[in-house]
């Protein structure tokens, strides 16, 4: 990597790890960042028990708060009380920063953590380098009675006194700016074009008789999700000619959830959340990659979002069936750019029939793989990412 002179100061309320998107791309993001540069503040519970894969190799502070939750009263007392923690935190992060030197302080806005850190570079005039996943203040609206009346203002000054700003798509880069009047950097998400080369050169013998579909991520899509198992367990498939499909979703959807959901099936297979390298392996195995969105209203907060997994999924050499609401910005990315076969609306047969259209054609499918090549190029290589992170907090820190 480039020389990296940056001391950064990461405050966040996910460790980067192997679990859930955001998490996922700060490990890669950081991954090679020199560990005596960069040190990670966050919460005690989380620190505790998220998985240890993909963690950074330097030093790790951890912060107590409290849930959010409780009956009786029990909630809003935690509130309070977290209030005044994250208050606290916002001064052990001056004092971090003091001790550190550091140069630079990097948050996400998740949940609440990067308000204080926020905060903290306010009193110490520490640039802050902001990264917008979510739109916050829609994800947020209900939680907490604060948030609820004041969110849209407290992340519109947060943000506007940000040093810089990246966003994890275009069209949140254009709310960036209508909603709050704010500039903003877009990174998509990304991979390492190694590790996209370690997989094997995709073979066209994709056979109607035995479909493998496999998903990976987290619960963006449940209704998207429970429609193509709704399918699979109706036989739908077998009026387009397609004999047998198996669905293997690596997600952290707990056994209860799938009793409750009904979804238990031979030919439904859920394999928890596993280690990226396990990842690599089931998409190794699949014929079709699911990408799917929600339709649900109170999903709509992140249509502006990037799904981690599509740059995995770009960098597989695998047709890629993407199911979600015309806003959604996947769908959108996916129209635009020609990398998948799109289904827009939340019913069995368009879904059965998006997926016959990528096992009828040969020539489709290799369109698909051709346009998602292209797609994966010139948006989703870490290390183009990673280059012009580095150069943007270097030039924060030198100034």
């Amino acid at each position: 990597m480039s020389e990296a002179i940056a001391n950064i100061l990461f405050v966040c309320d996910l460790p980067p790890c192997n679990y859930l998107g955001g998490s996922v791309l700060m490990s890669r993001l950081l991954t090679d960042y020199p560990s005596d540069k960069i040190t990670v503040l966050c919460t005690s519970d989380k620190l505790r028990t998220l998985p240890k894969e993909g963690r950074l190799k330097c030093e790790h502070i951890d912060f107590p708060l409290t849930n959010w939750t409780g009956a009786l009263g029990l909630g809003r007392i935690k509130g309070f009380i977290n209030w005044l923690l994250l208050l606290l935190l916002a001064f052990e992060s001056v004092r971090i920063i003091k001790r550190k030197k550091t140069q630079v302080v990097l948050a996400i806005a998740h949940d609440y953590l990067f308000l204080s850190a926020a905060v903290a570079c306010s009193l110490t005039s520490t640039p802050l380098i902001l990264i917008v996943h979510d739109d916050w203040v829609s994800r947020t609206r209900d939680s907490v009675g604060i948030v609820r009346c004041f969110g849209h203002k407290i992340f519109r000054a947060l943000a506007k006194n940000a040093a810089y700003v990246y966003v994890v798509s275009p069209f949140m880069q254009e709310l960036m700016k209508s909603q709050y009047g704010v500039e903003s950097e877009v990174q998509m998400p990304f991979i390492e074009i190694g590790k996209r080369e370690a997989l094997p050169t995709h073979e066209d013998n994709i056979c109607a008789q035995n479909i493998r579909i496999v998903y990976t991520g987290g619960g963006f899509g449940s209704d998207s999700i429970e429609i193509l198992i709704k399918m699979i367990k109706g036989n739908k498939l077998r009026e387009f000619g397609i004999d047998s499909c198996e669905f293997h979703l690596y997600t952290d959807i707990n056994s209860e959830d799938v009793k409750r959901a009904n979804w238990e099936d031979h030919r439904v297979v859920f394999h928890g959340w596993v280690s990226q390298s396990e990842v690599r392996k089931a998409i190794e195995t699949a014929d079709i990659l699911y990408l799917p969105f929600s339709f649900k209203e109170e999903w709509k907060y992140a249509a502006t979002a990037c799904p981690t997994k599509t740059s995995d999924y770009l960098a597989a050499k695998k047709p890629i069936l993407v199911c979600g609401p015309d806003y959604s910005y996947i769908v959108r990315y996916a129209k635009e750019f020609g990398f998948a076969e799109v289904v827009h609306e939340l019913n069995e047969n368009s879904l059965a029939q998006g997926i016959a259209r990528i096992l009828d054609s040969k020539e489709h499918r290799e369109r698909l793989l051709r346009n998602a090549s292209l797609t994966f190029e010139r948006n989703h290589d870490v290390a183009r990412q990673r280059s012009r992170f580095y150069e943007v907090a270097n030039r924060l820190a030198r100034q």
